[in-house]
């Protein structure tokens, strides 16, 4: 018998048989792919290099150099990265680029310099004389693009601001924007956004504000509408974010939560017509006063502002108002009635005669306690006659019990000023 005739033909069967195995490739569905890819770019090709079997790829490949103009997924922080491609050997499941070719890349297990196709197969090549890739760098460009609304980092933050447009809104509905927090450096952060209510059911970021300016070039500061609630029931709590490095935060900003206030006190509406709006974060930290704990080198603390996007308001302003005459106006300079003026000088008579050195029960005579957070060492008292005007009060306790006593010395107060009611 002849053994060694009968053993290469058994070869043959095994390897045809492997060869039309893994020629088989079970096809996607396409709407699942987005999902599939890490990331999905619109890219260039700049290089291909054919390369023999290594250890990452253990059939014959293209090594491919893309120049990445857009992503439209995920994020890419090279304007150039290498595709490994399998269009020869075995498989042969991906297409055949050429220098020059244009189109979008689904990937995955991207790194910093490399990538792999999402699915066999996952690039849609476009006609090459129908469109053009600028040859600089993703970053750089860009840049470039959206010199509009990118800030500039400060202390590792960046913030931004885009108008954005829901599937069930009108075009004569107010304009909504998003506002992005991105930590660009390496070392995580933390940010003080503002306020909670009712153990974080309700939330204000107090701490970012919005800036209008109309075509004349007149600005104002649009705030948070917390000032919509007379007074506050329950416990006050700080807003606090942690920003992993390289993360981003993203706060929607509806035009109806954001009020300006006019030279009388009363929230106005933004008129119709077109303007340009940046938004500006002003970071704190929480102190001890809020927690009863020192961790203020927790916190990013600075100011940081956005550049400004041009937008279109369609909204019409009511009829009460004169166009024109909204938020942007010059205030006007009101002589207060005399009493008002009789009234708050008994005010700051009375409120004298409180100081470092004096207790706690002499305090009460013209102060009372108001709600929200408190220590022993730290309140925050309301004046008997207007629960509006506030002091906070700093304490030395006469013995190491944990409650209030009468006989508390003053250290330190502060100046009165003017708030919300906060209750319990």
């Amino acid at each position: 018998m002849n053994h060694p005739k009968i053993f290469s033909m058994a070869v043959v069967a095994i390897l045809l048989g492997t060869l039309a195995y893994a020629s088989k490739i079970q096809r996607l569905e396409l709407a699942k792919l987005p999902a599939r890819a890490e990331v999905i770019a619109l890219a260039k090709v700049l290089k291909v290099e054919e390369k023999s079997l290594d250890s990452r790829v253990p059939t014959p490949y293209d090594e491919v150099t893309v120049m990445v103009a857009s992503v439209l997924k995920g994020s890419i922080k090279q304007g150039e990265i290498k595709v490994i491609l399998q269009p020869r050997g075995v498989k042969g499941f991906d297409p055949v680029l050429k220098v020059g070719d244009i189109g979008v890349f689904f990937l995955r297990e991207v790194s910093e310099s490399e990538a792999k196709l999402a699915y066999w197969g996952s690039v849609a090549v476009f006609q090459r004389l129908n469109f053009a890739v600028s040859e600089k760098p993703q970053e750089q460009q860009f840049r470039e693009n959206h010199t509009d609304w990118i800030s500039e980092e400060l202390d590792g933050l960046r913030i931004s601001i885009s108008q954005v447009k829901l599937p069930e809104q009108n075009d004569n509905d107010k304009p909504r924007f998003n506002v992005a927090l991105q930590n660009v450096g390496k070392k995580d952060l933390v940010l003080n956004l503002g306020i909670m209510l009712a153990n974080g059911k309700e939330q204000y970021s107090t701490a970012v504000k919005l800036i209008f300016t109309d075509p004349n070039g007149k600005s104002c500061e649009f705030h948070n509408n917390i000032g919509r609630h007379p007074g506050i029931a329950g416990r006050l709590d700080p807003f606090i974010v942690p920003l992993a490095a390289g993360g981003t935060y993203v706060l929607r900003a509806d035009f109806d939560n954001y009020w300006s206030v006019s030279p009388v006190g009363v929230p106005v509406p933004l008129p119709k017509g077109r303007y340009r709006v940046a938004a500006v974060f002003n970071g704190k930290a929480v102190t001890f006063k809020q927690t009863g704990v020192y961790t203020q080198d927790l916190y990013w603390n600075g100011v940081i502002k956005s550049k400004k996007i041009l937008f279109e308001n369609p909204c019409t302003a009511p009829a009460y108002q004169k166009p024109g005459s909204i938020a942007f106006e010059e205030p006007k300079k009101l002589a207060p009635p005399r009493g008002h003026t009789n009234w708050i000088s008994e005010c700051i008579n009375r409120t004298e005669y409180i100081y470092p050195g004096k207790t706690r029960a002499e305090l009460l005579k013209v102060y009372t306690t108001e709600g929200g957070q408190s220590t022993r060492l730290w309140r925050r008292y309301v004046y008997r006659q207007c629960p509006y005007i506030k002091v906070d009060v700093e304490f030395k306790a006469i013995d190491d019990d944990r409650y209030e006593k009468p006989s508390d010395v003053i250290t330190k107060i502060s100046k009165p000023f003017l708030e919300w009611s906060i209750c319990d």
